[in-house]
């Protein structure tokens, strides 16, 4: 049962930072995951039961999605940062000079108090991705932003 001092954080009151940078408001996170991959063995003799077994190495972290509307405020700061981003990738004399970076998801509750966060190391962008045109179609042009990581725990 839920008390009174619960703080309950609501999926829709949460910001995020990439690289130590706030790239704007967002209206989805999705993929904030860990896939622990424990491996199913059944034991000769025994129909009535399964192992579970912890696999060593084989964790997997999900990929990151960041979905929202385009605005100009928000989507010109992402834009230059992605340029950021492109021009470390490559130094002049063609070496490879993009260094981890970090990002750091946080919660709040109803009244604005922090309820958790998550830090996420090693951060890369995998892929942005723009709106879909159609003229034939009154939505709003929606931008995505997908981050790989080594993990959060």
């Amino acid at each position: 049962m839920i008390g009174h001092s619960d703080q309950l954080g609501l999926a829709n009151r949460f910001t995020v930072e990439v690289g130590g940078c706030n790239l704007g408001s967002w209206s989805k996170v999705d993929g904030l995951t860990i896939d622990f991959n424990p491996e199913q063995r059944e034991s000769g003799g025994e129909y009535d039961r399964i192992y579970w077994l912890p696999s060593k190495g084989s964790v997997k972290w999900g990929k990151v999605t960041l979905t929202r509307a385009m605005t100009a405020k928000d989507s010109g700061q992402l834009r230059s940062w992605l340029s950021k981003k492109l021009g470390e990738l490559l130094d002049p004399g063609g070496n490879l000079a993009y260094e981890d970076g970090d990002a750091v998801i946080t919660l709040f509750d109803a009244h604005g108090a922090k309820v958790i966060h998550w830090e996420l190391r090693g951060v890369h962008v995998q892929q942005w991705k723009g709106p879909t045109f159609d003229a034939s179609a009154g939505k709003i042009a929606l931008e995505s932003l997908t981050l790989v990581h080594e993990g959060f725990l």
